[in-house]
């Protein structure tokens, strides 16, 4: 599976990619938390806790759900 975005305003649009290059999903994302990494299931953020300042990777599990 690859992985593409294209920027949006507040979101970035996420495309889900066989290797063939065939489209298997699409989703939106905040920009506010950009993804480091997408491995597997999961999509890995780098998140920062404004009040103090503390940055930290935060694991989200990326479901595909038929429409």
């Amino acid at each position: 599976m690859n992985f593409s975005s294209q920027r949006g305003s507040s979101l970035s649009i996420w495309w889900v990619l066989k290797p063939t290059g065939e489209l298997i999903a699409r989703f939106n994302w905040p920009r506010s938390k950009p993804i480091q990494l997408m491995k597997g299931d999961y999509i890995y953020t780098r998140e920062t806790q404004e009040e103090i300042g503390q940055q930290q990777i935060v694991k989200y599990r990326f479901v595909m759900e038929e429409a």
